[in-house]
């Protein structure tokens, strides 16, 4: 999912430089569609892994970072600066990585 919010940051760029990417060969509601279906696929493997593993603090963690990410591609949506997408995107993974450290406290 971080992929296609950088994906349409660069669309402008991508189709200068005749790059392909997800964004520049789909029209954006295509690539809602995607991001939409990805959400729910991860939910769907989220709720498995919490029947399997039957880890809560861990289903919470990975939970957290999921809705971070869809309510950040909702925000990404409207024209943003650089430092929204290196401090605050790009910090997602930071942010798993923590979630799922503190989640094995």
């Amino acid at each position: 999912m971080l992929v296609i919010i950088f994906d349409t940051r660069d669309i402008k760029i991508d189709q200068l430089y005749s790059l392909h990417s997800l964004a520049t060969d789909f029209p954006s509601w295509v690539i809602k569609i995607i991001m939409i279906s990805l959400f729910v696929l991860y939910n769907v493997l989220l709720l498995i892994f919490m029947l399997h593993a039957g880890n809560l603090s861990h289903t919470i963690a990975l939970a957290s970072v999921g809705i971070a990410t869809i309510v950040l591609y909702v925000a990404s949506l409207k024209n943003r600066g650089y430092y929204f997408y290196y401090f605050i995107i790009d910090g997602l993974m930071l942010f798993s990585a923590l979630a799922t450290f503190l989640a094995t406290i």
